[in-house]
């Protein structure tokens, strides 16, 4: 859906973690379809506050598509008023805090730092001057996969976002790396915050869950 309506991946990962803490402060059963007008609700939040080019027409055009996706036949399951009251709802229940940091959050700045510290690196030595630009590029789309592929996976969530980011980072720059590149510096320790014996632990979860269901590495 948020590549239908062209959405950027904060986006998706701030519905998602939307989603997670409604569901978290409510103690009744959601039914699918209750499930399924929750997730469009809380899209229709996050991309009202993310997206740089947000404007109310916009947002009325998205609702309708959305509202089609839905249809089954001539029927229509749910309407854009139930959408808005859903979103209401959603907004009461956590109280209009409506985001924390999640894991994009802290890939965007861990490769920020990642970058500058290729960048240094390439400049102290000529031969990783080529290949500079196409390692930053690969760690970003591999680091980027990764995460967007963790969304999935509910084992994961009794780690911190900042772990899992830095452990996205890690397998990127392991399976990306050429001459010169380590997995990990003591500049991503200091930056990231984390301790790589933690890191390693979600690393081989990671490792493990990809490999089984969706052998991108």
């Amino acid at each position: 859906m948020c590549f239908e309506i062209n959405a950027r991946s904060e986006t998706l990962h701030a519905t998602i973690a939307l989603m997670d803490r409604y569901l978290s402060l409510t103690s009744s059963d959601v039914k699918a379809p209750q499930l399924i007008l929750l997730a469009l609700s809380c899209l229709m939040i996050c991309y009202k506050f993310e997206e740089v080019y947000f404007n109310i027409y916009n947002a009325l055009r998205i609702a309708e598509n959305l509202i089609t996706l839905l249809k089954l036949g001539d029927h229509i399951i749910f309407t854009k008023e139930r959408m808005v009251k859903t979103e209401a709802l959603v907004l009461e229940t956590v109280e209009w805090k409506l985001f924390h940091p999640n894991a994009y959050t802290f890939v965007v700045r861990y490769l920020h730092v990642s970058d500058e510290e290729l960048n240094h690196n390439a400049t102290i030595d000529s031969r990783l001057q080529q290949s500079s630009r196409f390692d930053k590029t690969m760690i970003h789309d591999l680091t980027c996969c990764i995460i967007d592929r963790l969304l999935v996976e509910s084992s994961l969530l009794r780690f911190l976002p900042s772990q899992l980011a830095a452990a996205a980072l890690y397998i990127a720059r392991s399976k990306s790396a050429v001459y010169g590149i380590k997995d990990w510096t003591n500049t991503l320790s200091f930056y990231t915050g984390n301790i790589i014996f933690i890191v390693t632990i979600i690393i081989i979860i990671i490792i493990t869950f990809i490999d089984t269901k969706f052998r991108i590495l």
